[in-house]
């Protein structure tokens, strides 16, 4: 690629594709659950090959294609984020509830606010793509994405409906032709102005970026609501006496049951995963999450155990354990976390029957949905394949059985 500003190496794309990324089901389907974002990308940086003269192979644009369980920004984003040109959000519900993509526009929005143009001129970096249909919320609101420009077809369906279909094909070749062009037209602008400078580089921190979607995050009613109740020990005593590994923690919020994969905490592990998938979660610990779970009143939406097997050696946690157990709440879903190395061989025992005393009929009423989440989940991978999972059922059963609660179809995604 030519310089025009950006220094002589030749490895900096032209635009780097923003989207939502799909968790990996838990059993079955496709290994790859973006396979046709990934086929998008590729049709795009076809048709600019063509347009930049560029050889064949070559890869204009960025495309990260790992979902993300930790806290760190990966090498080859921080990279391609700090130095495209072109930022390409992939519209969707869940783009606009997903943190890492609003990290990823909060991360390009300061380079453009470094940027020695006006709000205007700012506004041309930004190439926003629909996937599905959706309503611009107010973060793009300097950057339209003009979907009737693109086609009709496309303007109805997004490129997901038409990309798949025969009967679309002319339609999806035109929109990706004419998206190419906008791309192509937008990094342009760094020829004819100064030069978009690079940035964040390494010294954007994950951990204090806020998403640039916060403000616009929904609260009203009828909004995919759900309850996080983290149910761990209030101390590491049992774990310590035992020989097991002990973790210093003060609070449900600062658990950390993977430390060898992710020194995150695992609530901010399970906000993030419930919020890309279009849910507002309410994360908390069992204490101050007890009254709801217990209250026999109806529910006001969705509920998701994250328990501790040591917890149901607690006398006080283990006694709430079983009234939610014994009350008529089908709504509520466990996920067990078992860490092999957070307990000695000879502690497994103990622990399972320890837990299966307290929540006897939600471990055999969770099997069905999830047999990884009654048996214990093993890894942070793990974790981030079966909490999307239990969310969903969970939902499903909170409108099946709860309140009418109208607002959306609870397949969506």
């Amino acid at each position: 690629m030519g310089n025009s500003g950006w220094g002589h190496a030749d490895d900096r794309p032209y635009f780097f594709l923003s989207y939502a990324h799909t968790p990996q089901p838990e059993q079955g389907g496709r290994s790859d659950p973006d396979y046709w974002v990934g086929q998008l990308f590729n049709d795009i940086s076809r048709h600019m090959r063509g347009m930049l003269g560029l050889p064949a192979g070559a890869r204009p644009g960025f495309m990260d294609r790992e979902l993300r369980p930790g806290n760190e920004w990966p090498e080859a984003l921080t990279k391609a984020l700090a130095t495209c040109r072109v930022l390409v959000p992939l519209y969707s519900r869940r783009y606009f509830a997903s943190v890492h993509c609003g990290k990823e526009w909060s991360a390009f929005a300061r380079r453009i606010g470094r940027y020695q143009g006006g709000n205007e001129d700012r506004s041309r970096f930004i190439v926003p793509a629909l996937w599905v249909p959706v309503r611009d919320p107010a973060p793009s609101a300097a950057a339209r994405y003009g979907a009737a420009d693109l086609g009709d077809a496309y303007a109805e369906h997004g490129f997901y409906g038409i990309m798949k279909l025969t009967r679309y094909r002319d339609d999806y070749e035109s929109a990706v032709s004419r998206l190419a062009e906008r791309i192509v037209e937008a990094s342009k602008e760094t020829a004819r102005r100064p030069p978009l400078p690079p940035g964040p580089a390494k010294t954007e921190k994950y951990d204090q970026l806020k998403s640039a979607f916060s403000a616009a995050s929904p609260t009203g009613d009828g909004e995919r609501r759900v309850l996080v109740t983290l149910v761990t020990t209030p101390d590491v005593s049992t774990r310590a006496r035992s020989g097991a590994r002990a973790q210093d923690r003060k609070t449900a919020r600062e658990w950390v049951p993977y430390p060898d994969e992710s020194t995150r905490p695992l609530a901010e592990e399970a906000a993030d995963l419930a919020t890309s998938l279009g849910y507002l979660p309410e994360v908390g610990g069992l204490a101050e999450h007890a009254p709801e779970l217990v209250s026999p009143t109806p529910p006001a939406r969705a509920m998701v155990l994250i328990v501790d097997p040591w917890a149901a050696t607690v006398p006080e946690s283990r006694e709430i354990l079983r009234k939610i157990d014994n009350a008529d709440k089908p709504w509520i879903y466990v996920v067990v976390v078992w860490n092999p190395k957070d307990s000695k061989s000879s502690d497994e025992g103990m622990l399972r029957k320890a837990i299966e005393a307290a929540l006897p009929h939600k471990l055999v009423d969770g099997r069905a949905t999830s047999a990884l989440a009654i048996k214990g989940v093993p890894t942070l991978a793990d974790f981030g394949t079966v909490v999307p999972t239990v969310l969903k059922a969970a939902e499903r059963s909170f409108l099946r059985f709860g309140p009418a609660f109208p607002a959306h179809d609870p397949l969506e995604t």
